[in-house]
């Protein structure tokens, strides 16, 4: 009996492992209608722009409060929003920030090391009530060679993410950036 239950168990294996994958694959899912955005995002006229920490690469021509700058000026010029002196005073909350991190590492004892890294610009949407996030965004800042500025040109999606956003307040949109 054993011996049956051991050549059942090899066959039965064997099987699985020779099988076409696609007898096993998931359906694809069905899309439906879009979802519906907060409608927090829908009725806001005020926000706030909170200029959170974050880091630049190194070749990104900045200072610290660069970031921050840029993104008012552009709301400031070209957005239906109304900019609010204080979080009290807002509807929103722009949550602004940096990142430039470490993606991998390689190298050799005879050619040394070498690493690269990502950086991008992120901007959280906060309820001012309830401080939950309604909304999110990220835009890569991406060196390349036929871009002046990538920073400059990062800054530009992510305030074509939030005009798109506040122009489409009232219907819903694809969804968060990556």
């Amino acid at each position: 009996m054993n011996i049956a239950r051991h050549r059942l168990f090899i066959c039965l294996t064997l099987t699985l492992l020779f099988s076409p994958a696609y007898l096993f694959a998931a359906q694809p899912l069905k899309s439906g209608p879009p979802a519906p955005l907060p409608p927090q995002l829908a009725a806001a006229r005020k926000i706030f722009i909170a200029n959170a920490p974050g880091r630049l690469p190194s070749w990104v021509n900045s200072t610290p409060d660069r970031t921050y700058n840029e993104f008012y000026a552009g709301l400031k010029n070209g957005s239906h929003y109304e900019l609010a002196p204080t979080p009290a005073d807002a509807d929103l909350i722009f949550e602004l920030s940096s990142a430039d991190f470490v993606t991998g590492v390689s190298g050799a004892s005879n050619t040394g090391c070498s690493s690269s890294s990502s950086s991008e610009l992120r901007l959280v949407v906060f309820d001012t009530k309830t401080r939950t996030p309604l909304w999110w965004f990220t835009e890569p800042i991406e060196y390349r060679r036929h871009i002046d500025d990538p920073y400059e040109d990062a800054m530009k999606r992510l305030l074509d993410d939030v005009k798109k956003l506040s122009g489409e307040a009232a219907a819903p949109v694809e969804g968060p950036k990556k």
